[in-house]
């Protein structure tokens, strides 16, 4: 796929460690990192313009319960909200990489939520939003989690720092 010059792609990842029984909140987290130029659709080269991570616990909106899942559906969810209000991605075509099929086919409107519906409607909403502001020039693209892709293991590691409980948002000024 060749991508229009300029495009973010932004890579979310969410991270949550095993729940065990009566714990509705085990450490978890999610991250995103936006990246643009670098060679091909792989940004190989390119340069992180933004990025961010936080824990996914009982004070993140619409979630319930901390599972991997939800984790991953925060950080897609983060990161079209990112995509719609930063001044870094306005007129420019969008890529979403997940590495979770679950979270971009929710948030899509691919596959119906039977678990944490109120997440999924709020990342359809963000979908859906950030789909009509860039005139559908939005595309989903699916990368394999774990296999030493730079851009995915940095969204793996913001991830991580963010079941640290750690949250970290750092943005360009410019472009």
């Amino acid at each position: 796929m060749n991508l229009p010059d300029g495009t973010v792609s932004i890579f979310t990842d969410g991270s949550a460690l095993p729940r065990k029984p009566g714990h509705m909140f085990p450490p978890a987290g999610f991250g995103f990192a936006a990246v643009t130029g670098g060679n091909g659709h792989e940004h190989t080269g390119g340069r992180e313009i933004a990025c961010k991570c936080g824990p996914v616990d009982p004070s993140t909106p619409n979630v319930k319960t901390a599972t991997n899942n939800s984790s991953e559906l925060v950080a897609f969810t983060r990161a079209l909200q990112w995509a719609r209000s930063s001044h870094l991605t306005q007129s420019r075509a969008i890529v979403l990489r997940f590495d979770s099929a679950y979270a971009s086919m929710i948030a899509s409107g691919s596959w119906k939520a039977r678990k944490h519906k109120d997440l999924a409607a709020e990342a359809r909403a963000a979908w859906t939003d950030l789909r009509k502001h860039t005139n559908n020039n939005l595309w989903l693209r699916h990368v394999r989690g774990h296999s030493k892709h730079a851009w995915n293991d940095r969204a793996d590691h913001l991830a991580s720092q963010g079941r640290q409980g750690q949250s970290i948002y750092h943005e360009l000024a410019t472009l």
